[in-house]
């Protein structure tokens, strides 16, 4: 971690999906800045105390629709962001 809090993992599943939802205790985001979450280059803190590239979500986005999955992001600010990546249980749909 880089100076961070604890980050959760949990299974999740409901009737057609199942997925993986990371949560975080972190900086949070605002509603418009969720917005931008997969434009590449862009990040939320840009202060510079957080490592990063602004590529990691993107690269996930395109992961996500390759597999026929979606992404689910909950976050406030100043409280921390969940992630859930979700999968089409087999015989479902996407």
């Amino acid at each position: 971690m880089f100076g961070g809090g604890e980050i959760h993992i949990t299974f999740v599943s409901a009737f057609d999906k199942m997925g993986i939802a990371v949560l975080d205790h972190g900086i949070g985001m605002t509603q418009q800045q969720l917005l931008n979450i997969g434009k590449r280059f862009w990040r939320a803190d840009y202060s510079g105390k957080t490592p990063g590239t602004g590529f990691g979500m993107g690269i996930v986005k395109e992961i996500m629709a390759l597999q026929g999955g979606q992404i689910d992001i909950q976050s406030k600010i100043h409280e921390g962001t969940t992630v859930t990546l979700w999968w089409p249980v087999a015989g479902h749909p996407a």
